[in-house]
């Protein structure tokens, strides 16, 4: 054999041992793949429904309207995010299409997980589907992964607005820790040549931002009371000192994780805060804004009353049916259990 034979059956040998190689490397993870499809199909429950008399199925039913409308309270933070767009061109404008493909896109992966889930699991599906799955452990590790990930950027986005109602507070106290040690003889002349005493002592971005807030605040007749109505804000560059933001940001992703881990019964939880903040921050409160500024009529009017009042219908449902779930499964209940 000739030189060039050998190198050519080297090369063949080589060739097919990696293909070797690749296919003992893929055929474990089909065989795990194939357990777990058969697995999952042994399974499988009734798609006929739970077991349950016609009461337990109906207060059932008004739990998971209220996990579905816990899912889609998104209201609470659109306007955040709505006002740290780039303008123009206007914010309304680029929230509205980016609202609904968000809507649309949730609604359609919602809905086949539910879909999909059940008619593998039927009425055996968990609260948490992947605690249905019973492995490969491997997949269920990048299911939690993905969640890890999607969890970070998502309580950002929330956390961001507490954050700075938080700071805002702090921010209070020390103006006014302030504004208690300015000059006596400012304080005779009175509390608006003090405030623009004060005014003038700080930056002109802080003393920017508090004169236009009392000047917004001056055109109503309600106060929310919120410190952040009078204090500047992390958007106008006016931060507290590093060590206090950190030590109030700590704190509060502490309480958050340790009531995320005693919260019992996730479900009839997550039907619940849905059922009592859906209605009024997703419709009652939007509607009545729309009103007040558009002044609808006929069947358009007519329309938005029918949403108001069948969604209210449906929280208070909702709400019921997730407080008497509660109450149920308070005796079963165990502290870290989960």
């Amino acid at each position: 054999m000739t030189v060039r034979g050998l190198l050519a059956s080297h090369g063949l040998v080589t060739r097919g041992g990696l293909v070797r190689t690749f296919a003992n490397a893929a055929k474990k993870p089909a065989d795990r793949f194939a357990e777990f499809i058969a697995s999952a199909g042994a399974r499988q429950g009734d798609i006929r429904g739970i077991q349950a008399n016609a009461v337990n199925k109906v207060f059932g039913v008004m739990n998971a309207l209220g996990a579905i409308a816990f899912a889609y309270s998104f209201s609470i933070i659109l306007l955040e995010i709505q006002d740290t767009l780039r303008q123009p061109p206007k914010a309304s404008k680029t929230m509205k299409p980016a609202a609904m493909a968000g809507i649309s896109a949730a609604f359609a992966f919602y809905f086949t997980v539910a879909v999909v889930n059940y008619s593998a699991f039927g009425n055996n599906v968990s609260g948490f589907i992947l605690d249905a799955y019973p492995g490969p452990k491997w997949l269920l590790v990048v299911g939690y992964v993905c969640i890890l990930l999607h969890m970070v950027s998502a309580y950002q986005v929330f956390g961001q607005p507490i954050f700075d109602t938080i700071e805002s507070h702090i921010k209070a106290f020390h103006l006014k820790r302030a504004q208690a040690a300015a000059d006596a003889e400012a304080l005779g002349k009175g509390a608006e040549e003090l405030r623009r005493i004060f005014l003038r002592r700080m930056s002109p971005a802080v003393s920017e931002r508090l004169s236009r807030l009392s000047a917004t605040a001056s055109m109503y007749r309600m106060s929310t009371g919120f410190a952040n109505e009078a204090v500047p804000l992390n958007e106008d560059h006016y931060f507290l000192p590093l060590w206090q933001r950190l030590l109030c940001r700590t704190l509060y992703v502490i309480l958050t994780t340790v009531v995320a881990i005693v919260m019992p019964f996730f479900t009839d939880m997550a039907g619940l805060v849905g059922a009592l903040t859906f209605f009024p921050l997703s419709i009652f409160l939007p509607i009545r804004c729309w009103r007040v500024l558009y002044h609808p009529t006929g069947a358009f009017s007519a329309l938005l009353w029918f949403v108001e009042i069948s969604m209210g219908i449906v929280c208070a449902c909702a709400t019921v049916a997730s407080v008497r779930g509660i109450i149920l499964n308070w005796t079963t209940y165990k502290l870290f259990a989960s």
